[in-house]
């Protein structure tokens, strides 16, 4: 992945932080917070944290989007960079192929305008058929992937408020001094 590619890539997953802008270096590129320099993301997508830590909420939000952000980007690109082609009859955009098993796929390919757009199919004698996209979200793609092949048993995830109820169960026990 290009550098351009890869800071803008990151920049795509911080929008919701209006406060945050950019610098571009040879080096790299500088993140500032409120016109404060926090983080330095070298061209290999490596965060680096200044020592001018202000340690507000708001500092450990960016600071946790900006590292996975930039761990997510990298993941992808490099899978994108080593997938080979995917060849199907009837596909009108070229794809990289990601992950095949038991008959489901995941693909991505690069968009013209700069992004990736992810999907996942479920592969016929045909071609491809009932094709799930997910734009440039990678981390829903590759979940979908899991649970549509069969890797994962759906059944056995967890949803957002089983995860929240077990996070508030442990701290009480943690908190409380609990055996």
């Amino acid at each position: 992945m290009k550098n351009d590619q890869l800071f803008s890539e990151i920049q795509s997953h911080m929008r919701r932080f209006e406060d945050v802008w950019y610098k571009r270096t040879e080096e790299g590129m500088e993140v500032y917070i409120a016109d404060i320099k926090e983080f330095f993301v070298d061209n290999g997508g490596y965060v680096e944290q200044y020592n001018n830590v202000n340690g507000d909420e708001h500092y450990y939000e960016i600071n946790d989007c900006l590292l996975s952000a930039a761990a997510l980007v990298k993941e992808y690109g490099n899978a994108m960079e080593k997938a080979s082609d995917f060849k199907v009859p009837g596909l009108s955009q070229s794809y990289k192929l990601l992950a095949e098993y038991d008959n489901v796929v995941l693909a991505g390919r690069e968009l013209n305008s700069g992004g990736f757009e992810f999907v996942t199919w479920r592969q016929n004698y045909n071609g491809v058929e009932h094709g799930n996209y997910f734009g440039n979200n990678y981390s829903g793609a590759k979940e979908d992937f899991a649970t549509r092949s069969g890797l994962v048993n759906e059944k056995k995830l967890f949803s957002d408020e089983e995860y929240v109820e077990m996070y508030r169960c442990v701290m009480d026990t943690l908190e409380d001094s609990y055996e």
